[in-house]
């Protein structure tokens, strides 16, 4: 059990060092190299019964290197020969190094901290399957039985390795209640009394950094012009949010059928407040889709939460993306800004329009309309109707007649500004006409050559705007996230401009390579403006929900975030996460389907771009190519050619072992038939000993007094196995070829033994 531990501790640290080759079949080398030892030591320890010292050892390798020697030509399963012949040098090691148990004893402690430390740093042993779960109880049995010999009996064996090992599989094996221990109660208690905690600590601080006026360079909400270098993460609690909503979806897995459940992401966005023009133009891109309220559903629904500001000090609302209804203490709030700094305990209620943007329904709509060209004005009151229809509020809730009309006006405006903008990426425009944040969203004033080449590079295939966003999204998410960036010098860099954001986008790209939120965001917006698409940064928190429903979800610090929003002909604003270590849109989507899916009707319509099939030669998500049908059966024919193979090696070898022990037994009666009377009697008075034990029960340590077999034999045959004890000593204690034994005390050992076996006496 310590060899078969070791082994896959040593598979599993390997770590793909010896090829994927072995990767694939680490847990059947293993298996095979303990199969093959322990018939090893089998077939030891019956050559033991007839032969003493080193030989044996020897004599129980022979099968396995005939066995190796056949099979080192087989490559399809070479790792069977280096199985073989990796059993024959622990075979021969446990035979010849003479402190063997000492090393099993202290290096059960050394195998159970590797295991912990693999587990911990590198996430090894999952136990999912039963090779592992046999490690782990074969580990569990021999710290718990190295701990008694060495600190609880001192090198007394109270409780042998078997008690312990039969006690873990008994553990293991034992079946238990489907349904696990309710923690939640003693988890939530333990999470209210950290979370008091962190809000105490959080206040104290709160106070201080008020008074005292004390900056930090730390992750946490903060203006685009407050940027420098290295970053340090904070985990104080910012925000809190309290939803009714479930914190997570369900939805059917596709491969599975079974029911999984994904937790929900939210957007929170600052200084913005009800962004109409955002709202109206989804809501126009439905329309223009006529998307219906069954398809609608899909991906959107209406939700509601309250935000509560904490460890904050900004005139910023902080609301979701697509909130449509704004109030706090019983006031409307529309403007992004307030008069006054909110500090700790100012609260907002909203109600927002939550959108799927990685549902596969919305992407497809999202091409399709974007490349439909121009898009019709539709009437207020048409809109009114639609809005109802699919979402059951009124346009009124969400804007007015005639801010309707001033958004419809400004788009127009931005299309055509857009179509007249320059690729030199000067501002063609002056102000009056157009408004400065139309003007900002396509100013590219600092951008260099390199960027300008690598933008194109990145774009040239594509000829609509939502796929020269996803292209730009990839290529920046394969960059190294890290807060760990070298300061900018004298030279001031924030977000605020176009030349900062050049600098900040040629740095990440070109020069250091790796940065954090505020890197990536002004990599893509720069990249999107020289691409011709009008770009803006959002400033807010990405929070992520846990699995399980709580009253409250504290937002900390290290979830403050920027990213990049475009805007799509046809569809408006939207968002994209370029940052390696924030979830995609598809990594949050909700997973619906219309009941109908696959079917005609209009819920169908928006199935998303068609998968193309790889025909290539490509693997496949299983790595098995999908041309090679057959590969998925074939693949197990190398695991039953093992078992078919190990079974061919082992029988011959259990003949052996039959063929060693019929000769052990021919050999004890040709000993016993051939002997002396001297020999015989001493072979009779070994197996009285023999039957003395079994029917005592007892452990009788034998110090060569033979009164203690005697004591505890039956009181019937006391006299008679007590005149051949005699005998035997005075065989065994005299000078040579002094005494001898007399015929008639070897028949009276045959007499007892055989009286013994028939029950011929009484207790």
């Amino acid at each position: 059990m310590f060899i078969y531990a070791a082994l896959m501790i040593a598979a599993y640290a390997s770590g793909g060092l010896f090829g994927e080759d072995f990767e694939q079949k680490k847990d059947t080398f293993v298996l095979c190299v303990m199969l093959f030892s322990a018939f090893s030591a089998v077939l030891e320890y019956c050559i033991r019964l007839i032969r003493k010292g080193i030989l044996p050892t020897f004599l129980s390798i022979l099968p396995g290197a005939i066995g190796a020697f056949f099979l080192r030509r087989q490559d399809d399963i070479s790792y069977l020969a280096g199985a073989i012949i990796l059993s024959m040098c622990i075979r021969l090691a446990i035979g010849i190094i003479p402190f063997w148990k000492k090393i099993v004893l202290y290096g059960s402690f050394v195998l159970t901290a590797l295991a912990i430390f693999l587990n911990i740093t590198r996430n090894t042993f999952t136990v999912s399957s039963g090779y592992e779960l046999f490690m782990f109880v074969c580990l569990v049995s021999l710290t718990l039985c190295s701990f008694q010999q060495l600190f609880i009996e001192k090198g007394k064996t109270a409780f042998p390795f078997s008690y312990f090992f039969i006690l873990s599989v008994l553990l293991t094996v034992i079946p238990v209640n489907d349904d696990p221990i309710d923690w939640t109660g003693v988890i939530r208690a333990g999470q209210k009394i950290v979370q008091g905690a962190d809000y105490a600590l959080s206040s104290v601080s709160y106070f201080f950094t008020d008074v005292l006026d004390i900056k930090t360079n730390s992750t946490g909400y903060s203006t685009l012009t407050n940027l420098g270098g290295n970053a340090k993460k904070t985990k104080t609690t910012e925000l809190i949010i309290h939803a009714k909503e479930k914190p997570y979806v369900l939805f059917n897995d596709p491969d599975s059928g079974e029911k999984m459940k994904r937790r929900r992401g939210l957007y929170l966005t600052g200084g913005r407040g009800l962004d109409k023009e955002v709202i109206v133009d989804f809501l126009l891109m439905l329309h223009e889709g006529s998307v219906s309220r069954e398809t609608a559903k899909l991906f959107s629904h209406i939700s509601d939460v309250n935000l509560e500001y904490v460890y904050l000090r900004t005139r910023d609302e902080i609301v979701p993306a697509y909130s449509f209804k704004l109030s706090s203490n019983g006031k409307k709030i529309e403007k992004g800004q307030s008069k006054n700094v909110h500090k700790k305990g100012y609260e907002i209620r909203s109600r927002y329009l939550d959108i799927d943007f990685g549902s596969q329904y919305l992407i497809a709509l999202l091409k399709d309309v974007s490349a439909n060209g121009h898009m019709e004005n539709v009437g207020y009151e048409e809109l009114s109707n639609y809005v109802r229809d699919i979402y059951g509020v009124g346009l009124n809730d969400i804007v007015s007649e005639d801010e309707y009309n001033e958004i419809l006006e400004k788009s127009a405006r931005f299309r055509e500004y857009r179509q007249n903008f320059p690729d030199n990426g000067q501002k063609a425009f002056g102000g009056g006409e157009y408004s400065q944040d139309v003007i900002d969203s396509l100013d590219v004033s600092g951008a260099d050559e390199e960027l300008r080449s690598l933008a194109y590079e990145l774009t040239k295939d594509y000829d609509n705007d939502y796929d020269k966003c996803r292209a730009i999204e990839a290529y920046l998410r394969q960059y190294e996230y890290s807060l760990l960036v070298p300061e900018e010098g004298d030279l001031k860099v924030d977000m605020t401009t176009a030349e900062g954001m050049s600098r900040l986008a040629e740095s990440f790209l070109f020069e250091t390579q790796k940065g954090y939120c505020i890197h990536y965001t002004s990599a893509m917006v720069m990249m999107l403006r020289l691409s011709g698409i009008p770009a803006r940064v959002a400033l807010g928190y990405c929070y992520l929900y846990p699995f399980e429903e709580e009253e409250f979800y504290p937002v900390e610090g290290d979830r403050a975030h920027v990213w990049p929003e475009a805007y799509i002909s046809n569809v408006g604003w939207t968002g994209f996460e370029p940052t390696g270590s924030y979830p995609t849109a598809e990594n949050l989507t909700w997973n619906r389907a219309p009941m109908n899916a696959g079917k005609s009707g209009e819920a169908s319509y928006y199935m998303g771009p068609s998968v193309k099939k790889n025909t290539e030669g490509n693997p496949d998500e299983d790595g098995l190519e999908p041309q090679n049908q057959d590969a998925r059966e074939k693949a197990s024919d190398p695991y039953l050619r093992v078992l078919y193979l190990t079974v061919s090696l082992m029988l011959p070898g259990a003949g052996l072992i039959i063929l060693l022990i019929l000769f052990t037994v021919v050999a004890h009666k040709l000993r016993y038939t051939l002997g002396t009377p001297d020999e015989k009697l001493s072979i009779r008075v070994e197996q009285i000993k023999k039957m003395i034990r079994k029917y005592s029960r007892e452990r009788i340590p034998d110090r060569g007094f033979l009164s203690e077999y005697l004591k505890r034999a039956p009181v019937q045959l006391q006299p008679d196995i007590e005149k051949i004890f005699c005998a035997y000593y005075a065989l065994l204690y005299s000078r040579a070829g002094k005494a001898s034994v007399s015929m008639e005390d070897v028949e009276r050992a045959g007499q007892v033994m055989q009286r013994w076996k028939k029950g011929d006496f009484n207790d």
